[in-house]
């Protein structure tokens, strides 16, 4: 039998759980999630919905494409924060957060987008009740500054102080119909 002293036997057996591993994390920890998109990573742009430009008297949708440009994946959770703004600076109308659509986090990796969506009442016939937007500005959630995209669409039907509004916005990633 062979017999080693008790003490050289605990400080191999120390020596061996102390070893570094490389690219492991210990056993049971997750890995770091992705950080919340800014701004810079990201490229707003329109992607389709059923608005036409110069109006339609109907209540269209805009979808938004939100197009992660960097080169690590971020998340989004919730509601863009959505302002039509005419050439005066006083003359807005901001668009309400709808219930029919629930705010998830979404995962963006690079080069690849999530969508949101505008509905808005398209005005045709009644100018004295639109704003005539010549651009939106849409603050994404866990951002402070805002993109701003040209607005084609024509005049929008004011809605601010509706109870029920025909202007609002769906959340991030999730499919909304009017």
């Amino acid at each position: 039998m062979l017999c080693q002293p008790r003490h050289l036997g605990a400080v191999t057996l120390a020596a061996v759980l102390t070893l570094p591993v490389a690219g492991t994390a210990p056993a049971g920890t997750p890995a770091a999630a992705p950080h919340t998109c800014s701004v810079q990573q990201l490229a707003l742009s329109w992607a389709g919905g059923t608005a036409k430009h110069g109006g339609t008297g109907n209540q269209d949708t805009a979808i938004v494409r939100v197009h992660n440009k960097g080169d690590k994946s971020c998340t989004l959770h919730g509601y863009p924060n959505v302002t039509l703004k005419a050439k005066a600076a006083h003359d807005t109308e901001t668009l309400r957060h709808t219930p029919r659509t629930k705010p998830r986090t979404v995962t963006i990796a690079p080069g690849t987008h999530t969508t949101f969506t505008l509905v808005f009442l398209s005005e045709l016939n009644e100018p004295a009740q639109a704003i005539k937007p010549n651009r939106v500005d849409i603050t994404l959630p866990g951002n402070s500054r805002s993109t701003s995209l040209d607005w084609p669409w024509g005049p929008v039907t004011r809605q601010e102080g509706a109870t029920h509004p025909g202007n609002y916005v769906g959340a991030l990633g999730s499919p909304l119909k009017p």
